[in-house]
């Protein structure tokens, strides 16, 4: 999938109006299977793709297609093949955070190991505040299961809340995801 049409594709799903027609027209399901499939070493065609997802999930429907059709798997595949890229870090926070929005997919995504690969991203980016409250609310919404809540605690999940709380500690976004965590 070139980043023309991610990028095409893009444009449109951040028209709420548009996404059921997206969804309608297999558009979108055609596009996840192929950039599942891509290469990772371009990271521009990367950043086009994880954007579109994070728009995407903002759709209570377009969540379920997301997941449906790998979605988790392939915002993890993008973090691991560019761990540098802020923004890149920063579109798969926000994505994973509006996919855990829906309360069946929060289990799915805690016990999934997307969150866990993004402490170390997050945690290496303190001061990057979008991140900060992205992981928080993250951990806050998929804590749901005792188990998941002990694997993420021992994956670094405290110590990443602690180090938000500190480093933004005059910030009341921050504040408000660190406490609802």
């Amino acid at each position: 999938v070139s980043r023309s049409v991610v990028g095409a594709l893009w444009s449109l799903s951040i028209h709420p109006e548009l996404v059921p027609r997206l969804v309608e027209l297999v558009v979108v399901q055609v596009v996840l299977d192929n950039v599942a499939s891509s290469s990772l070493q371009d990271l521009s065609t990367q950043l086009s793709s994880v954007a579109l997802l994070r728009n995407l999930t903002v759709n209570d429907a377009m969540r379920w297609t997301v997941f449906e059709h790998g979605g988790l798997a392939i915002l993890r595949r993008a973090l691991s093949a560019h761990p540098e890229s802020t923004e890149l870090a920063e579109h798969v926070v926000n994505a994973v955070w509006n996919l855990a929005r829906v309360a069946e997919l929060a289990c799915e995504v805690g016990s999934s190991g997307v969150i866990d690969e993004l402490l170390p991203a997050v945690q290496k980016r303190p001061e990057v505040r979008s991140l900060q409250v992205g992981l928080a609310n993250c951990l806050r919404l998929c804590c749901t299961s005792p188990s998941d809540a002990r694997r993420l605690v021992d994956a670094g999940g405290l110590q990443a809340l602690s180090s938000a709380s500190e480093v933004h500690a005059g910030h009341a976004g921050v504040q408000r995801a660190v406490l609802g965590a």
